[in-house]
């Protein structure tokens, strides 16, 4: 379990804790760990707290949300993830379905 006690973190810290680590994967796909914050222990999922790190992401936001560029969603890099309206994403996930 990792112990995330900073609140700001290097790109290279980041990178080396979330992006190559084997980890377990919920079930929707996404790498998760779990984080201990203040004595709370809690299961994140990667992607948003990079994204939450280096993009300002806030992961109780009801409107946006973090998405794999390339559709890869253990490719937890920065250079993989944008923050995207949920609106857009379900309007993109329901055309890719029509097709």
């Amino acid at each position: 379990m990792q112990e995330l006690n900073k609140t700001s973190w290097s790109h290279e810290e980041c990178m080396a804790m979330f992006v190559n680590m084997e980890n377990p994967i919920d079930s929707e796909g996404f790498n998760t760990m779990e984080v201990t914050r203040e004595g709370v222990t809690s299961t994140v999922r990667i992607h948003e707290e990079v994204a939450k790190q280096f993009m300002s992401f806030d992961p109780s936001s009801t409107t946006t949300e973090v998405v794999h560029l390339n559709g890869d969603k253990r490719n937890n890099s920065l250079d993989n993830l944008a923050i995207r309206s949920r609106l857009i994403s379900s309007i993109d996930n329901s055309n890719s379905i029509n097709k």
